[in-house]
Order: C-alpha cells, then sequence, then structure tokens
C-alpha cells in the first residue's frame, strides 16, 4: 500500500493549486479548466467533446461552495468561506456525467509575494 502512495507522489504533487489572494475590491473569482489529463484520459479547453465539471468544496464538512457551468468556469464570490476560513480543507474534484476523474487540493497562499 505504502509503495503505491509513494510512487503516486509525483502525480498528486501536481495536481494542487495554489491561489494568491485577490487585490481589495474584487467581487469574484473564476477558476477553469484548461487541460486535464491522465494515462485514462485527456481533455484540452477549448475543443475537447466533453468539459469535465469542477465541484469546489470544504473536505472536512462536504460542503459545496459551487460547480462549474457548461462551459468549464467555475465562479465563486470572494471572500469565498471554504476558502478562507482557518483550517479548512478545500478540493476541487474534476468530474464528467458518469465518474470522477481527479481531485485538487486548493489552497490560499497569503503571502505578499502571491
Amino acid at each position: 500500500v505504502f509503495a503505491n502512495a509513494g510512487a503516486a507522489l509525483p502525480d498528486l504533487l501536481r495536481m494542487h493549486v495554489l491561489l494568491g489572494v485577490p487585490p481589495p475590491g474584487v467581487a469574484s473569482i473564476g477558476l477553469q479548466i484548461l487541460h486535464v489529463s491522465s494515462r485514462y484520459f485527456d481533455y484540452a479547453w477549448p475543443g475537447a467533446d466533453q468539459i469535465p465539471k469542477l465541484v469546489l468544496q470544504e473536505t472536512n464538512s462536504g460542503t459545496v461552495a459551487g460547480s462549474s457551468g457548461e462551459d468549464g468556469l467555475l465562479t465563486l464570490p470572494w471572500p469565498c468561506a471554504e476558502l478562507c476560513r482557518g483550517g479548512a480543507r478545500t478540493a476541487v474534484d474534476v468530474q464528467t456525467s458518469s465518474a470522477v476523474l481527479g481531485r485538487c487540493c486548493v489552497a490560499l497562499d497569503d503571502s505578499a509575494a502571491a
């Protein structure tokens, strides 16, 4: 089990998303799929036959903050409680109508250089 987890670690590290804090006055933020691939699938936007859906949720509580529309754009109000709450574990699930393709952990980088 640990050998399999260790072998998957490089792929998991590439899947994480670190967001900079938007400047004052921003009312919403958007996330959109540009390219999603693995050994089982490959979706590039625009031009993909099927655009996977993005679903942002706080994994401790299962609270869903939002999901993307037909265009693959996930728009969230800012500030977004699921991203800003201390200790929150936020993830974006990438899914099709038939399966969850993957999960990306999402965090805020509130450093001045972000």
